[in-house]
This record gives structure tokens, sequence and C-alpha cells, in this order.
């Protein structure tokens, strides 16, 4: 549907949940246009995408450069097919560069490093398989690409006749970035900023020293920044930028506070941890092996933020992190 004049969201069913979606945002002039985000590579996903750049009133032709927030697979997966059927120029940050590699193509040396890194936060032996490959099975909806420029924020990209400013926005992924447009007081927010529910901020091998510390600090770089209409990559376009922002950040301290209570006395690790705070989603117990991980992993990356600020600390143990309280 049409989200602003010349702006239309392509909707992407998820292949996991067909209730949720993931959205890409077509930019349109007369002449040209350019996608912002691919969606996953599903069996239907390429048909959903031609049916409504059509819809829209355009051809895939048309495409002249496909912008990538993150590489996750869901953003990420059809960047290879779109190429391949319109050659149009795929750019995303330079940090993410290194993923097409690592996740994509040649991920035995990431899988070993994630059977250590879990292990070494308490993830029990007999759970750690089936942790250590929750994701590879979403290799499958993705049709890898290389970049053909790379951004690191400040560029101004002219996308469908129109200039967006590129904001490197690390804490989901350390590459994410997110596209204003000050003339039209316009955000493509990806998944860094959400209008209900929160990404997922996670320390693991590939994550950065302290994705919740750059995670934080990305929110304050776009708290007064003039935006009218936010547009994410789930649930639904919205307003009221500033705020949605104090409330994510109100959530973090929140989940913070939670970590410390989980911590009590006893020094414990970050599967312990997860295990006994509260999730939105659920009983950790009751998780897939995906989400269970996902959970440690931003257990972790709210510790060591603690860590850093001074509030826990972390020991060795026998070969495995524990955390205390200070």
């Amino acid at each position: 549907m049409e989200v602003a004049p010349g702006i239309h969201q392509i909707r992407f069913t998820m292949p996991s949940n067909p209730t949720f979606s993931v959205f890409a945002y077509l930019i349109a002039s007369d002449h040209e246009a350019a996608l912002v985000d691919a969606g996953w590579g599903t069996p239907g996903a390429f048909e959903e995408l031609r049916t409504q750049v059509e819809q829209a009133g355009g051809s895939l032709k048309d495409i002249r450069t496909v912008v990538i927030t993150h590489l996750h697979p869901d953003h990420f997966g059809l960047a290879g097919r779109i190429k391949h059927e319109t050659n149009a120029r795929i750019i995303f940050h330079e940090l993410e560069k290194p993923f097409v590699e690592t996740r994509y193509r040649s991920y035995s040396k990431l899988l070993d490093a994630m059977a250590d890194w879990l292990l070494s936060h308490g993830v029990p032996e007999d759970e750690m398989p089936e942790l250590q490959t929750a994701s590879v099975p979403a290799r499958r909806f993705v049709a890898e690409v290389d970049p053909d420029a790379v951004v690191v924020g400040g560029e101004v990209l002219s996308l469908g006749g129109q200039d967006w400013t590129v904001i490197h926005t690390p804490g989901h992924t350390p590459g994410h970035i997110v596209l204003f447009n000050p003339a039209r007081r316009l955000l493509i927010s990806g998944d860094h900023i959400l209008p209900g529910i929160t990404p997922n901020i996670s320390l693991h091998p590939e994550a950065g020293e302290n994705p919740l510390g750059d995670y934080l600090a990305s929110l304050h770089k776009l708290a007064d920044l003039p935006v009218d209409l936010v547009l994410p990559a789930h649930e639904h376009v919205f307003t009221g930028l500033s705020q949605r922002i104090r409330e994510i950040e109100a959530h973090h301290r929140e989940r913070l506070d939670q970590m410390v209570a989980a911590l009590n006395d006893e020094p414990k690790t970050a599967y312990a941890v997860a295990a006994s705070v509260r999730w939105n989603v659920g009983e950790f117990s009751s998780f897939n092996a995906l989400t269970r991980r996902a959970a440690v992993m931003e257990t972790l990356a709210h510790l060591e933020y603690l860590r850093r600020q001074g509030a826990v600390e972390k020991v060795l143990r026998n070969g495995v992190f524990h955390y205390r309280r200070r």
C-alpha cells in the first residue's frame, strides 16, 4: 500500500508465522525506483514482490537500487534474486559486508565459535547442539549477493528521485542503518525502532563488544530528529518517534533492573539468568531452540552493559563465565 506519496509498503509473509510480516519500501518516481530491504527468499516471496510492485504501477525492471538495512534473512533474503533479475545496485553498511561470507557461504567457523560461546556462558552440553544450529534453516531463504557499494553513515543517497540520508544505528546488528528524508520528514527505520515490540539486542561472536550500549546510543542519536512518520520493517507505520524512543529506553532500564535482581547474591551464568527472568513471549522453558538462544544472547547483552557500567562483574569458573553483583 502507499504509505506516503510515491512510497509503497511491500509486505512479505513470514515463513514461520503467516500472520506476521516483514516490510520493504518501494520508493518510485516517473523514471526509476529503489527498494529498501528485500524480504525473505521464500518460494512465494519473489511473486509477492512482483505483484505488489505492479499494483503500485511499476515494474521490477524499474528498480535501480536496493538498500539493505541489515543482513538478517528477512531483510536480505531476496537480494541476490533481485540483483539477477534487475541488475540493481545493492548497498549496505560496510560492517555487514563480512556476514555475506561468514553467515551465508562458509559458516562452519561461525558454528564452531557459536558452540564455544554457548558453552562458555552456561548453556548445558545436551542443549548446545540445537542452539548452535538454530539459525541454520533460515539460510535456505537467502539468495546472498555481495554489495556493489557500501556506506558508513552520513551519505546522501538518491532513491527514486528523492534524497535520503544514511544514519548508522548499530545495536540490533553492527551495521544496521536507517534512512532519513529531511525534506519529507520520513524515517525508514528497519528493525531499529518498531512501534510495539523491541528488536533483539544480542551479544554473540559477531555482535561487537557492547551491543546494548551501541543500541542505546543509536536511539539517542535519533531522539531529536524532525520526523513526522516512521516506516518500520514490522507491525505498522507510526508517528511519535521521540515518544517511542523514550518507551524503548524505559523498557531496557526495566530489563537491566530485572537482570540485577536475578543475580541475587549468587554468581550466575547468562543461561541461568535468562531462565529466571520474565519474558513477554512466554516461559523460557517452553521456547524453541532459536528463541531460547536469542534470550540467552539478549541476557548477555544486558549483563555486559551492566558490567561496563560497574554494576556487575564477570568471573571465570571452570571455563564458564558467571556474573555477580558488585
